[in-house]
């Protein structure tokens, strides 16, 4: 009787568990942490700097999520009210950064600012050439190729000269 209630609430754990990672929404505050952290650990942070960046980023995200709901119909004047945002965000950052700090965010500033840098990578498994995979086209690997070919003629002439 006992280990038939613990499976059942086991159960009943698992489905819940299953349901809240299914629906799971992005909140302002977590995005805002996610680059946060990022940026602590490219550009090495001290505390209060992470916590001004974490501020500003969340600024940003409640910006973007209210010029949303605000210029829902009329996109061009939501794109204007976003860059305006960036430009505020950017500026916030650049009081925060030391020169050195300031110097390595350039480069990776719009996939921070966009949110890029933890979206997850697509294994793609190399098949036949001119196959199509998941709608789209797979590279060829010429160099790979060739190597390949050269072992392959290798091993032959090697197999060729043992049976004289």
């Amino acid at each position: 009787m006992f280990k038939t209630k613990l499976v059942a609430l086991f159960l009943l754990f698992a489905v819940l568990f299953a349901f809240s990672t299914i629906n799971a929404k992005d909140y302002p505050g977590d995005k805002a942490g996610r680059k946060s952290d990022y940026l602590y650990s490219k550009l090495g942070l001290s505390l209060d700097q992470y916590t001004k960046t974490y501020q500003a980023f969340l600024a940003y995200e409640f910006k973007l999520e209210d010029n949303c709901k605000q210029f829902s119909k009329d996109k061009a004047a939501c794109k204007d009210a976003c860059a305006k945002a960036k430009t505020a965000l950017l500026g916030e950052l650049g009081k925060v950064f030391n020169k050195d700090q300031a110097v390595k965010f350039e480069p990776i500033k719009d996939k921070v600012i966009t949110g890029k840098i933890y979206k997850k990578k697509r294994h793609v498994v190399k098949k036949e050439e001119g196959k199509k995979e998941e709608g789209k086209d797979v590279k060829k690997d010429t160099k790979n190729e060739k190597k390949t070919d050269d072992k392959k003629k290798t091993d032959d002439k090697k197999v060729e000269e043992k049976k004289k």
